[in-house]
């Protein structure tokens, strides 16, 4: 199965994509803003990322964009 990165400041939203996601055999990391998911890219490789798209240190499109 896929590993998948959730990105999200909310973390009952992040929560309940990565158990839907979980469930379904993926293997889920999550980060609660951009520099955490940065940091975590960094050192792991991801087959999909899920992000939000405004959060409070930069947004997903510029993380995206990077």
């Amino acid at each position: 199965m896929a590993r998948i990165l959730v990105i999200d400041d909310d973390e009952s939203i992040r929560e309940v994509i990565s158990a839907n996601l979980s469930s379904l055999g993926h293997d889920l990391d999550q980060a609660d803003c951009v520099t955490h998911a940065t940091r975590m890219m960094a050192g792991k490789q991801f087959d999909i990322v899920i992000t939000d798209v405004f959060m409070p240190d930069k947004d997903g499109l510029e993380m995206v964009s990077e």
